[in-house]
């Protein structure tokens, strides 16, 4: 703020002096106040037009603060000053890359590689444009003919495992991600999506290996302590699961989420009156959340054997949400349904054609 406060006090001097106007507009910038500082740069520009460097930052933050257009503008207007500016070619393709005009994006960084071959940042950004526009084999083509330093950059790597997972070839992206961490063994998203393609591979020790090592990188990330919940659940490990689900709760206690997978992992374990407390623990942070309701109300009906409460809390279920799909199933009682009702919960139920009840949505 002192800065700001001099740099204003410089002005007041000498009015037309753009380099004090752009020197406030980048104080301005560091402390976040964008639109301050393309202000700056405009009334910089107004007084002396040719400054390249003054354009690009404009474009630059107006790409931060979501103005496209008007960034797209001021890039071409750069280039227009420096057609060989690296910098503005590069600018130029990001922001073509964020507003998804993936042509241009390309031809920008094309553009760019023209003049630098080995360029990092071009390079990069060409490939990964590749990956956004779902276009997996012009890109693992032009991986293939990149410069031998970057082809081993552990970036690069990814990105290649990236593309041939995209491309459903799980086996050629788990070798891509592999050599990523030998790369940089501190990977975080190489590993995580390592245990993705494992996963699909129904190679699931491994998976739950590549799963435990992102989650030492990063301890608080929610992502490797779900795929791991999910992968020992698919395993029927539930007790690894249930610990996974609990350090996802300390983490993000308020996510109902967590906590009904939790509950349901605990029903699925045989811990019956555990899964209970759990479900009423749902339903007094959300008294109308429909699958803890309906969970609950089958838990009591099938395994704690308490059909009044079983009656109660489908009651209270059917009360707040009217219009589930199966009605006929329950009003039926189908033999052979695992979740069917007796006939005499049934006609508690369903004797009001308004009452509709659903069976669960889960094995």
């Amino acid at each position: 703020q002192k800065s700001i406060n001099a740099l204003k006090q410089a002005i007041k001097l000498e009015p037309l002096n753009t380099g004090w106007i752009n020197s406030l507009a980048v104080a301005h910038e560091k402390n976040r106040e964008f639109k301050k500082a393309i202000g700056l740069y405009e009334k910089s520009l107004e007084i002396k037009k040719d400054q390249p460097i003054a354009i690009l930052q404009k474009g630059m933050l107006e790409k931060k603060t979501g103005a496209y257009k008007n960034a797209t503008k001021s890039f071409q207007q750069g280039l227009s000053k420096e057609p060989l500016n690296k910098d503005a070619r590069l600018y130029s393709g990001d922001n073509y890359l964020d507003f998804k005009n993936y042509d241009k994006a390309q031809s920008a960084f094309r553009n760019l590689l023209a003049i630098e071959p080995e360029n990092f940042n071009g390079n990069y950004n060409l490939l990964y444009s590749f990956l956004v526009k779902k276009d997996t084999v012009n890109g693992l083509a032009f991986f293939q003919g990149l410069p031998g330093k970057l082809k081993k950059n552990e970036k690069f790597l990814f990105l290649a495992g990236s593309l041939s997972e995209q491309q459903g070839d799980y086996l050629k992206a788990t070798g891509f991600y592999r050599q990523s961490i030998k790369q940089n063994p501190q990977y975080f998203q190489a590993w995580l999506n390592m245990g993705n393609t494992l996963k699909k591979q129904n190679k699931f020790n491994e998976a739950a290996t590549s799963y435990e090592e992102a989650k030492k990188l990063k301890p608080g990330s929610l992502e490797p302590k779900k795929n791991l919940a999910l992968l020992y659940e698919k395993n029927k490990k539930w007790e690894q699961a249930r610990n996974e689900w609990v350090s996802l709760i300390r983490l993000k206690p308020a996510n109902l989420d967590y906590r009904l997978a939790y509950a349901e992992n605990l029903e699925k374990s045989g811990l019956y009156r555990a899964a209970q407390k759990q479900y009423q623990s749902i339903l007094k942070h959300k008294t109308t959340q429909p699958q803890a309701m309906e969970r609950l109300g089958f838990l009591y009906y099938r395994e704690l054997k308490e059909p009044q409460e079983a009656l109660q809390t489908f009651l209270h279920l059917l009360k707040n949400h009217p219009s589930h799909p199966r009605k006929q199933e329950i009003r039926n009682g189908r033999k052979g349904d695992r979740y069917k009702c007796n006939y005499w919960l049934c006609s508690n139920l369903c004797h009001n054609d308004r009452l509709v009840l659903h069976q669960p949505a889960y094995t």
